[in-house]
């Protein structure tokens, strides 16, 4: 993307997982192996990811949801939630997309 778009700034990034998938799949290392691949040392750049769950309007019930979401803390988005980055919920409506989008651009 450097060398086709050199002045493009990226504010931050999205992790997104789909909270209704009772399973982790893969190496749970493999987004910071991404991030790094992406933008080098991920202690740098965590504060602008973002760690998104989605589907919360379709979750047969919270507190399923809240365990996955905590399996996935402790897991998979671990070492980026350690590192800084955010966590969020999205339920699948416009509100919840603008607030973030709109905390990922204010941090930036």
């Amino acid at each position: 993307m450097t060398s086709s778009h050199p002045k493009t700034n990226v504010a931050g990034i999205l992790c997104l997982h789909n909270i209704r998938v009772n399973h982790l799949k893969g190496n749970s290392n493999l987004p910071t192996k991404l991030l790094k691949d992406l933008c080098g040392d991920t202690a740098d750049v965590a504060q602008q990811v973002v760690l998104v769950s989605t589907h919360w309007d379709r979750v047969k019930s919270n507190a399923m949801g809240r365990e996955r979401e905590r399996a996935l803390r402790q897991t998979v988005w671990a070492s980026l939630s350690a590192a800084g980055a955010k966590m969020e919920r999205f339920n699948n409506t416009e509100e919840a997309a603008r607030g973030i989008i709109g905390g990922l651009l204010h941090s930036a």
